[in-house]
């Protein structure tokens, strides 16, 4: 993600071919999509991740992919069959992925990727392709709408849009917490900003000082704003967010944007590509994809690819045959770099182990094996921990949320069901430290409030007293219920 940038400089440098790079965008696509759908209809993993592990960030991927798919199928109309596949694919993908950031961005840069079409009549065969292309997407659609599973996850998307607009809901509270809290960091340094990180390490913080004066708010456990431009500002003060804004809105005005409306050469090609820089400009304000791969990489090359000069009389000095080598390696590299093998198995064993459809001694060993390929996951010690707590293996789990507080010290709810075991373990002092701790980040947590003042009346310290019952905590993000094996104490997670 830090290098996101160079993708921006290293697509300008290809001068001729770079519709290889399209296509092999648009492999990866398909290869993504096949992934998600065996995930989902042959593992019954909700909400699959696909190869990015996170459903959030696979949405991301495949809005992306549908423009760069239409721009591939411009630049070689007779080779439109792999780029029209990966188009009709991606609506069937972003409803199983339940995101509704990404399907609201998508929608937006449609509209927008219309009206510029619109502006500037298309050839008459691409515009038979475009509408073949909607009526073969709507048709696989609705053979999608006859498998139950899928049908069951169109309701659940549908679900999660009618709970976001209710005004009371704890999506709203959760994003009005999230800007408070940003607020707060960004008057810190409004000017040139907290520095780099500056969220992951004081979002919990900030975020106890907006919880502890009411309003409303509803605690998350995260360390991202989810919005990146409030995160901008943060990290980089009002000068940085004015920065990304000047580099976003000078594209159009570039000079081979600029001359491909006037003669009309490559112009739909751009227009894709300033589609993804839109959908990403739209989901900017529900995530954070320019801070995460493979969105921040995908943001810069479409922004490099919209605004080159392939006309400005300049020569390579290498042969340019080299140049496209590099360019369509470098991706190539950095993805499977990203992708991590390890962290691919280990979200596979993890996603196992929270089906519920396992036995119990299963589900460990799916746990154990996830924590080995990927000791530092912060999700999944929370779970394996809360799977442990709820097995009566108190001591094992506070091993676990004692790593997973290494790695995120400021999760109220990792200190809360860390306070739990130690309590049941007979370990009160200890317990009743952990239980401040809790209340200080999390001041609407009653529970822990409740277990500090029953901590000072009688039987203080002694192991036999009734301790804190089990939280169920309904439906995660996961898919997982807790009715199924694996219960936490407290489940406060993001939208």
């Amino acid at each position: 993600t830090y290098f996101s940038p160079l993708f921006f400089f290293a697509v300008r440098g290809v001068r001729e071919k770079h519709e290889s790079l399209l296509f092999l965008f648009s492999i990866c696509a398909l290869a993504a999509f096949i992934c998600e759908f065996y995930q989902f209809f042959f593992l019954h993993i909700k909400r699959p991740g696909s190869l990015f592990g996170n459903p959030i960030f696979f949405a991301e991927f495949t809005g992306a992919a549908v423009f760069y798919s239409i721009a591939a199928a411009a630049a070689r109309p007779r080779l439109i069959l792999l780029p029209a596949a990966a188009v009709i694919l991606a609506i069937p993908a972003m409803i199983i992925s339940s995101s509704r950031g990404p399907i609201v961005a998508l929608t937006g840069a449609a509209a927008v990727f219309t009206i510029l079409l619109y502006v500037r009549p298309v050839s008459a065969g691409f515009l038979r392709g475009a509408i073949t292309l909607v009526i073969a997407s709507s048709a696989l659609f609705c053979l999608f709408c006859l498998v139950p599973s899928f049908n069951n996850e169109l309701r659940s998307t549908a679900d999660r849009f009618r709970l976001a607009a209710a005004p009371s809901s704890a999506d709203v509270s959760r994003r009005a917490c999230f800007a408070l809290t940003g607020a707060r960091i960004f008057s810190e340094s409004p000017l040139s900003g907290c520095g780099p990180g500056c969220i992951k390490k004081h979002f919990q913080s900030a975020q106890a000082g907006i919880l502890s004066t009411g309003g409303g708010c509803v605690f998350s456990s995260t360390s991202y704003l989810h919005n990146d431009y409030l995160q901008t500002a943060c990290d980089t003060g009002a000068a940085g967010l004015l920065l990304l804004l000047l580099f976003i809105f000078s594209i159009p005005f570039s000079r081979g944007f600029v001359r491909s409306i006037k003669t009309g050469k490559g112009y739909t090609e751009r227009v894709c590509y300033f589609s993804v820089i839109i959908f990403y400009m739209i989901e900017s304000f529900f995530n954070f994809p320019l801070f995460s791969f493979p969105s921040a990489p995908l943001f810069f090359a479409a922004a490099g690819l919209a605004s080159r000069d392939e006309n400005n009389g300049k020569r390579h000095k290498i042969p340019s045959n080299l140049v496209t080598a590099a360019v369509l390696l470098t991706p190539v590299v950095v993805f499977f770099a990203a992708v991590k093998p390890n962290a691919f198995a280990a979200d596979f064993y993890y996603k196992a182990a929270l089906s519920g459809s396992a036995p119990v001694e299963l589900s460990e060993k799916y746990y154990r094996k996830s924590c080995a390929l990927e000791n530092d996951n912060f999700d999944v010690l929370r779970s394996y921990a809360g799977f442990l707590a709820a097995a009566g293996r108190y001591e094992d789990a506070i091993v676990v949320y004692r790593r997973l507080l290494d790695i995120f010290p400021y999760s109220a709810d990792a200190l809360f069901n860390s306070a739990v075991c130690l309590q049941r373990a007979g370990k009160t002092r200890e317990a009743f430290v952990y239980y401040n701790k809790t209340l200080y980040l999390n001041p609407q947590l009653l529970q822990a409030r409740y277990e500090l003042r029953s901590m000072d009346g009688p039987g203080r310290g002694s192991p036999d007293r009734t301790s804190p019952s089990i939280q169920d905590p309904g439906v995660n993000e996961n898919g997982a219920t807790g009715s199924q094996r694996m219960l936490l104490f407290m489940e406060s997670g993001t939208p």
